[in-house]
């Protein structure tokens, strides 16, 4: 080999390791990020519903998925009075409830509104009790959502809990209907268990909190969560009395 050509040669390996022969063309090449270096996109936080409620309690609304919580034309057919909405239309009981959870709870579809009023309103009816109490008494426990979900387990509108669902006889507490009818039964037993007190409807909200035997025991000295939660539902309750005053 001839030095020259030699020398040439040298020249041209040198200037391709130093990189002066120019930056390949970028798409020849594949230089996307491996996978782990790729960013991961931040699920919606929207996805998840928090209302307040006890003070365990932070509800998170399940994947809806999940769970069947599809409403068959049977359950929706006949209320519990054999009411249609039409007839409602009229009902003081139930337009105070609609209107309230429409003006006060407004991430609640206007149709579930008319909804949990109805049932509402015929269970109330069915128990004698009245319905806008249940109203001021879900309000604190779910804030009018029927997917809520306690830390401790408790469940729909009521936030009731699992070890209750065969005596109420509900299935799927995610049901509006089947959790009314439960919530409202259950609060009236509450509220009867305490008949001839003089403040029985406030022992027997602080019963639906804390259990019948557990508020009989205390000897109606309530702790601080206790008197929060019975004095948030009595006001709730005083809220709707004075709104359907203007019905």
């Amino acid at each position: 080999m001839k030095w020259h050509t030699f020398v040439w040669v040298t020249v041209f390996f040198v200037a391709l390791q130093c990189g002066l022969l120019g930056e390949p063309e970028r798409g020849a090449v594949n230089i996307s990020k491996p996978p782990q270096w790729q960013s991961i996109k931040e699920p919606n936080r929207g996805a998840v519903n928090i209302a307040k409620g006890h003070k365990d309690r932070d509800f998170e609304e399940p994947e809806r998925g999940a769970v069947n919580v599809s409403r068959t034309p049977r359950e929706e057919e006949v209320l519990p009075d054999s009411a249609s909405f039409k007839s409602l239309k009229d009902n003081q009981d139930y337009n105070t409830i609609v209107s309230y959870i429409s003006e006060v709870f407004t991430k609640t579809r206007k149709e579930d509104a008319k909804l949990i009023a109805s049932y509402l309103v015929g269970y109330g009816k069915k128990h004698n009790i009245d319905p806008k109490l249940t109203a001021a008494l879900i309000a604190r426990e779910s804030g009018f959502n029927p997917f809520a979900i306690s830390r401790t387990g408790a469940k729909g509108l009521g936030q009731i809990k699992e070890f209750n669902f065969k005596s109420l006889n509900i299935e799927n507490p995610f049901d509006i209907k089947q959790n009314i009818s439960g919530t409202t039964e259950y609060l009236k037993e509450m509220v009867t268990n305490w008949k001839g007190h003089s403040k029985d409807v406030a022992q027997g909200l602080a019963s639906y909190y804390k259990g019948y035997t557990a508020v009989k025991e205390s000897r109606g000295r309530h702790d601080g969560a206790t008197k929060k939660y019975v004095n948030d539902i009595l006001m709730r309750y005083e809220d709707l009395k004075r709104l359907s005053k203007t019905k």
